[in-house]
């Protein structure tokens, strides 16, 4: 007995690019890039990243758009302009990719969620709650680095 299959499913077109184009002020984000500080497996399909990234972007952008606004008045054209240069990357630029991989980490691990249900899966699955909630927690530090503010709120009671 043989199977032959003549007609499958249409592969998934991938994106035209490994890069998601930013808004010219803030930076491109390279998906290779991103893969790896964030430490994906093959699990993530390029479109699944695709779309973490493109909403991480959308959130920061919108998050930092008085301080962009202010630069830009100053006369500042794009983030790669500001000093001081760190690694050869600007203070601010570093800032800004690490809140873009934060975010989409805690993003995927959330989606990646296993669905098992025996004693061991919850246990991965707080795991994973974890992780998501940590990384959202370094992205949140990058921002307010990048933005100047402090880590602590303190408020007499």
């Amino acid at each position: 007995m043989s199977f032959i299959a003549t007609a499958g499913a249409a592969p998934a077109t991938p994106p035209s690019s490994n890069t998601v184009t930013n808004d010219g002020f803030f930076p491109d984000i390279d998906l290779e890039r991103v893969r790896g500080a964030v430490r994906l497996d093959g699990t993530v399909t390029a479109q699944r990243l695709r779309e973490a990234v493109v909403i991480a972007v959308i959130a920061l952008n919108d998050e930092f758009a008085e301080w962009k606004a202010a630069r830009q008045l100053a006369g500042v054209a794009s983030l790669s302009e500001l000093e001081p240069k760190i690694d050869g990357e600007g203070r601010q630029l570093t800032l800004y990719l690490a809140a873009v991989h934060r975010t989409v980490r805690a993003d995927l691990t959330e989606k990646y969620r296993g669905f098992d249900s025996t004693k061991s899966g919850l246990d991965a699955a707080e795991c994973a709650d974890q992780v998501a909630d940590d990384e959202r927690g370094a992205a949140r530090r990058a921002v307010r680095a990048f933005l100047g503010l402090s880590n602590t709120t303190v408020e007499l009671i």
